[in-house]
């Protein structure tokens, strides 16, 4: 189970 696609939310969210 990769979490690519997490990682990039987490930024997302992160930087919101």
């Amino acid at each position: 189970m990769t979490t690519r696609r997490f990682q990039y939310v987490l930024q997302k969210k992160m930087k919101m």
